[in-house]
């Protein structure tokens, strides 16, 4: 025996029902089938169609974010490539402050250690050296006065 496919199935309910016999019967059996496509076409159809339509706007707005979050994303690259430069360009000019500083520190050093030598050489004279004291001393002085010029 055969299957019967919804199509036969419906014809037997139409003749069950007098619908193909009966005078008006097949358009008021037609006009049946209709209301309860439109009910069908409401409660199941109409739903998912609603629920589509909103899926696409949520599609549409997940999309547009992501074009902006794109957008943000190009930015910050930009700005941290830009930090990075400037990070880099600072890390020189550390460097040779620092190396400034080092040989300014070591000129100011040697400074010292000569006037030093000069004051402990001076103390060491005996009082009738006083000319060669004072010679010393105004080396020394002579050592910091190149120092403020």
């Amino acid at each position: 025996m055969t299957e019967t496919d919804a199509l036969d199935r419906l014809l037997q309910v139409a003749d069950a029902e007098g619908a193909l016999t009966a005078r008006g019967g097949l358009a008021a059996f037609a006009e049946g089938l209709r209301a309860r496509a439109g009910l069908v076409l409401d409660e199941r159809v109409r739903p998912l169609e609603r629920r589509i339509e909103d899926l696409e706007a949520a599609v549409a707005a997940l999309e547009k974010e992501n074009a902006w979050r794109g957008q943000a994303m190009a930015a910050l690259e930009v700005e941290i490539g830009r930090l990075k430069a400037e990070a880099e360009a600072l890390r020189a000019e550390r460097d040779r402050s620092s190396s400034a500083h080092q040989a300014l520190l070591a000129h100011h050093r040697d400074v010292v250690s000569r006037a030093v030598e000069r004051f402990a050489t001076a103390a060491q004279l005996p009082f009738w050296k006083f000319r060669e004291c004072r010679a010393l001393l105004n080396e020394a002085a002579a050592l910091f006065g190149r120092e403020r010029a």
